[in-house]
């Protein structure tokens, strides 16, 4: 790379890094962001379309440099000790403290350990690609990532760092045997945080039919589910480390809600507590999440006609929900898909503001930044992945 080049794209980054740890991504202005850094808006734009894209060159090479410090990973290392994995990958936690704490912070908080499992995933993949049908091996995948992270930084502190680090490896090892015993004993494993496609399907349709029995609009709310599902389930393909399965039945009843007839934020608060009710909190937490691309009960468009205990109470897990790929790929699938179809976001999203008298921009946009995310996630235009709209 040219040092002019190199030169400027250090000084954006170390203006954007210094801006991002005084405000969330979604506040900071290319603007601002030009002054601190001494450039041209014409500069900036040279490198980078736009804010969010700068946020997500910056993350991934983060995760890169991160597991650089581990050093190499083979699908092998993952199998027999998942203990190195877990005390390396403190290390390089610690290693790059400040970085991490910064860039995945506010609404990014979650996205550090879903970008690193995905990235795991696809280098043992390419070596092995038949590694994680065996279940056991994408828990102590996600174990050593996630626990890994929210521990350590719960705990560090009150640890020696070495002390905390032996006693994560150690739990990953533990975690992997459980898992394997677990696995061995017929009839004992039992799937409950999310159904299978069936009993999704069956869920559905028995919501469909109470709906039928209490509403007077008689909406094709389920259809508008079912094009959800499947565009989730083509997307899902597409992106390695994603499950086409999980996400067509995130998509299926994301909106199961409106079982007990039409209304706004009433259909976001009963199926959360529906689904929680019957063990399904994965899906309980798409059912809550999925009207909200900017995460705060502010950002919601329609009514809220719940009652004020049931409203705080929605609030409070809204606001302690921490997104993953599966809440933003449910958002996006929700403002495409129409009852017949795949539909353009933006008129679907104008049509919202027709009804509703408004659609804010932040979402606007936000929901165009999910579209790119995935683009670029899975490699292709959104609308080549999931079907065309039709006319």
């Amino acid at each position: 790379m040219d040092r002019r080049i190199a030169r400027t794209e250090r000084s954006i980054q170390e203006a954007f890094l210094a801006q991002r740890a005084e405000k969330p991504l979604e506040k900071i202005r290319v603007r601002e962001l030009c002054e601190a850094a001494q450039i041209h808006k014409s500069t900036f734009y040279a490198h980078y379309p736009d804010v969010y894209a700068l946020a997500d060159a910056m993350e991934s090479q983060l995760v890169e440099e991160i597991l650089a410090r581990v050093g190499p990973i083979r699908a092998e290392d993952l199998r027999s000790r998942p203990e190195w994995l877990t005390r390396e990958l403190s290390r390089a936690f610690v290693a790059h403290d400040r970085q991490v704490k910064i860039l995945f912070s506010g609404s990014r908080q979650g996205a550090l350990v879903d970008r690193m499992e995905r990235r795991l995933r696809e280098m043992t993949s390419r070596e092995d690609p038949g590694y994680w049908d065996d279940p056991v091996r994408r828990v102590v995948l996600s174990f050593c990532v996630r626990g890994c992270y929210y521990a350590f930084y719960n705990n560090s502190g009150r640890l020696q760092e070495d002390d905390l680090v032996e006693i994560l490896g150690s739990v990953a090892r533990a975690a992997q045997n459980i898992g394997a015993l677990h696995l061995s004993i017929p009839g004992e494993r039992k799937d409950t945080m999310i159904p299978t496609r069936q009993q999704a399907e069956e869920i559905l349709a028995e919501a469909q039919e109470r709906y039928n029995e209490v509403s007077q609009v008689h909406g094709r709310w389920a259809d508008h589910c079912r094009t959800a599902a499947a565009c989730a389930e083509k997307i899902a393909a597409r992106c390695p480390g994603l499950n086409p399965d999980k996400a067509y039945v995130l998509g299926l009843l994301h909106d199961v809600g409106r079982r007990w007839g039409d209304g706004h934020l009433r259909h976001v608060y009963y199926g959360w507590k529906y689904m929680a009710q019957q063990g399904y909190d994965e899906v309980a937490k798409i059912c809550l999440t999925h009207s909200f691309q900017i995460q705060g009960i502010d950002a919601y468009i329609g009514h809220r006609d719940i009652p004020p205990e049931a409203l705080a109470e929605l609030t409070a897990a809204l606001d302690a929900a921490v997104y993953d790929d599966y809440d933003r790929l449910i958002q996006l699938c929700d403002s495409i898909a129409g009852v017949d179809g795949p539909v353009d976001m933006a008129a679907r999203m104008e049509d919202v503001r027709r009804r509703y008298g408004d659609y804010p921009q932040d979402k606007w946009d936000k929901n165009f930044e999910l579209k790119g995310y995935f683009e670029h996630w899975a490699g292709a235009e959104l609308y080549d992945i999931v079907g065309h709209p039709a006319g």
